[in-house]
């Protein structure tokens, strides 16, 4: 039944499900991380109100998600398992990388953010 469900999802929904079927997509991770990058950075950094910022990152993530899906995941369709893995895995470094070209590597950045957000008398990092 849940091999039925898998190929039914994958025939209506795209690649990245028909990829996921196999367990070969490693990109979700990094895309959930972009997800709460854009959140931070529309609530803390624009300093847009939750209702707001929330969902501005979830269109953005849902349209990046499906732009990928489009360019890289579905014409990956019938390839040989390591092909799709190893587009999956360049795709999480690429990702990765922008992330920290965008918003920085270090933790420091964040941490300021949230001493600010709570305000100079809330707990001391």
């Amino acid at each position: 039944m849940t091999l039925l469900t898998t190929e039914g999802l994958s025939r209506n929904f795209g690649g990245v499900l028909a990829v996921d079927a196999v367990n070969f997509n490693l990109t979700q991770g990094e895309i959930l991380l972009l997800g709460a990058l854009f959140i931070w950075t529309f609530t803390l950094g624009v300093k847009l109100p939750w209702g707001i910022g929330v969902p501005i990152a979830l269109v953005c993530c849902v349209g990046m998600a499906l732009i990928l899906e489009r360019a890289l995941f579905r014409p990956l369709i019938g390839e040989s398992p390591f092909t799709v893995f190893m587009a999956s895995i360049a795709l999480l470094i690429l990702l990765r990388g922008i992330a920290q070209l965008v918003w920085g590597q270090r933790l420091d950045r964040f941490r300021r953010y949230c001493r600010r957000a709570r305000g100079a008398s809330a707990h001391s990092w």
